[in-house]
């Protein structure tokens, strides 16, 4: 079961979760930067 292979593995499911988040904040700062710099090409607003 998905319980018996998480409590097996359980270094390998934190650093899957790890690697998930990581890639989500990344994904999430990119966004952020990707607005920032669409609001400072456009400075007439």
């Amino acid at each position: 079961t998905l319980l018996g292979e998480n409590a097996a593995r359980p270094h390998e499911v934190s650093r899957r979760m790890s690697l998930v988040i990581g890639a989500r904040r990344h994904l999430e700062w990119g966004h952020e930067r990707y607005i920032l710099d669409i609001i400072q090409s456009h400075p007439a607003q």
